[in-house]
């Protein structure tokens, strides 16, 4: 994208941040609420959003606005205090879909925000969180299967994972797995689909593409307890 022809309404950019593509994490509750959370109740049974990330051309995170160390858009991005009033025409789909999974029956505006401040405000959408958080909503009322074409109960190696989800979204996606605090069984926790960096802000994100990485990559290492495409991972 051509940097110098970026302007966010009344913002211009000031160190442009280098996304290449938007990375959206579908956790699964009952794996998430397993492996350390201390959920409330009731825990979800479909794939919710854990958030929407936007990466770089090496597959690291944007970092969130500081006006220290990374102040990448002036007049800063809007603060988190504006999304109750931003983002009321979506909140109940954000509650079903983009739930606090510690808190799942209330509006989640501190969890929301802390999203917002980590991924949002060095997005395409500083000054714009309702589109945004959009975004995010759009492409997961877009997924056919709530379940990701999976059976909860069964055991999958990491590929037959992938397969399934190739075979629903057309591209590769990214596995992280967990471990179940009390079995220590190794099991399936997000699925993380790739999309292209939208043309302009005045666009969601919306394009499908394969994920850089099967398994989630910090400085050239796998992490997590899935190491190869054979690992067994058990869905809860």
């Amino acid at each position: 994208m051509n940097s110098e022809k970026l302007e966010y309404g009344s913002g211009s950019l000031k160190a442009p941040p280098p996304i290449d593509f938007y990375k959206l994490s579908l956790q699964w509750p009952p794996a998430t609420c397993s492996g350390g959370v201390r959920c409330g109740t009731p825990i979800p049974t479909v794939f919710t959003i854990h958030g929407i990330w936007p990466q770089d051309i090496n597959d690291n995170p944007i970092p969130g606005y500081n006006r220290t160390s990374y102040a990448c858009y002036t007049p800063p991005p809007s603060s988190s205090s504006v999304l109750p009033t931003a983002l009321t025409p979506i909140q109940s789909n954000l509650i079903s879909l983009w739930p606090d999974l510690k808190n799942p029956n209330r509006t989640a505006y501190v969890f929301w925000g802390h999203e917002w401040d980590k991924h949002g405000t060095c997005s395409d959408y500083p000054y714009d969180p309702f589109r945004f958080f959009d975004s995010a909503l759009t492409l997961r009322q877009g997924l056919t299967s709530p379940v990701m074409g999976l059976t909860r109960g069964n055991t999958y190696t990491v590929q037959q994972v992938i397969n399934k989800i190739q075979n629903l979204t057309q591209a590769l996606p990214e596995i992280a797995c967990n471990t179940n605090r009390t079995t220590g069984v190794v099991q399936l926790w997000e699925i993380r689909l790739c999309y292209n960096r939208p043309a302009s802000s005045s666009q969601l994100v919306n394009t499908i593409r394969n994920c850089p990485h099967q398994l989630p990559v910090r400085n050239g290492t796998i992490t997590g307890p899935c190491k190869t495409m054979l690992t067994n991972v058990y869905f809860p």
